[in-house]
């Protein structure tokens, strides 16, 4: 003979992770839809290594952790597709860094002159 205390216990521990369970779905389908990532490129033609390249990825991935960033090192230029920092606080980062990062593309094509140190060359030599 089944207790029907354990019966509805079981029927009530079933729906609740069922519940748990939409739950969660419901929080992912929500955070995947909301998430935006903004594309801003920089000209950067005081950076010519690969030392370089990883001293910005440092400085980028400090403002934003989750910031995916693209280089073309001939072309002193890097695109950042970046989800928690604007274009402002990315450049700021840069330039901290020690490079003088110019916007190039969108509204803001530049932010004028750079008040980052200059550099002669590879920031190894």
């Amino acid at each position: 003979m089944v207790c029907k205390c354990s019966a509805i216990s079981m029927i009530m521990l079933a729906a609740c992770l069922t519940l748990q369970r939409w739950e969660a779905s419901e929080f992912n389908a929500q955070t995947q839809t909301t998430e935006e990532h903004l594309m801003i490129s920089f000209q950067v033609n005081d950076m010519t290594c690969g030392h370089c390249v990883s001293t910005i990825t440092k400085a980028v991935k400090a403002e934003d952790a989750t910031a995916t960033l693209r280089f073309d090192l001939a072309a002193h230029r890097v695109d950042i597709e970046a989800s928690e920092a604007d274009a402002a606080e990315l450049s700021e980062a840069i330039k901290q860094a020690g490079y003088a990062p110019v916007q190039i593309d969108g509204a803001n094509a530049s932010h004028g002159p750079s008040t980052a140190p200059a550099r002669k060359g590879c920031c190894c030599g």
